[in-house]
């Protein structure tokens, strides 16, 4: 059992490098689009993955680089969160699994994921407030951050009880 769930923890390992390797590509490929897109605002039109902020551009610029701003917040974001998976999962020791590095890692991440959360919330009243219609179908906001932000804080207090026990248990040995 323990030579699968190494695997396992192997494999997620490897899942988060190549998700944190994804969305480093994507945030730089949003930020080269912006930045060429002041050099040629034709590039607004389709600044990544259909997304035309090209009106919005020609209408306004700063709320084109506010909402430019929230998609590289979101990927930052999702970035770091990744990143920690990574640290997380690298110190992940079986046979002595609680530990407060984990606990401290997994509540930072549930705290990035609370925030990406209110950063959408924030991003989708800014796109509905200057009607960016495909920005809203792409970045919908669900309770799914939301919901990942209690589950992974519920599981660092589990975590946390667990050191607990444990250190109780090498105290009675």
């Amino acid at each position: 059992m323990n030579l699968t769930t190494n695997k396992i923890l192997k494999f997620m390992n490897i899942m988060a490098w190549l998700i944190f390797i994804g969305l480093a590509i994507e945030t730089g490929t949003v930020l080269l689009s912006f930045t060429i897109s002041f050099i040629n605002p034709i590039v607004a039109k389709n600044l990544y993955m259909g997304l035309n902020f090209y009106e919005l551009m020609q209408y306004n610029i700063w709320q084109y680089v506010l909402a430019v701003c929230f998609i590289v917040a979101l990927l930052l974001m999702k970035a770091f969160v990744a990143y920690l998976v990574i640290k997380t999962l690298s110190k992940v020791n079986i046979e002595r699994p609680f530990t407060t590095d984990v606990v401290k890692k997994m509540e930072i991440v549930s705290y990035l994921l609370f925030g990406i959360w209110l950063v959408c919330i924030m991003f989708t009243f800014h796109s509905m407030t200057y009607r960016l219609a495909p920005v809203i179908e792409k970045q919908t906001v669900s309770g799914e951050f939301l919901l990942f932000a209690a589950l992974i804080y519920v599981f660092s207090q589990i975590f946390k009880r667990g050191i607990e026990l444990q250190n109780e248990s090498d105290f009675t040995v």
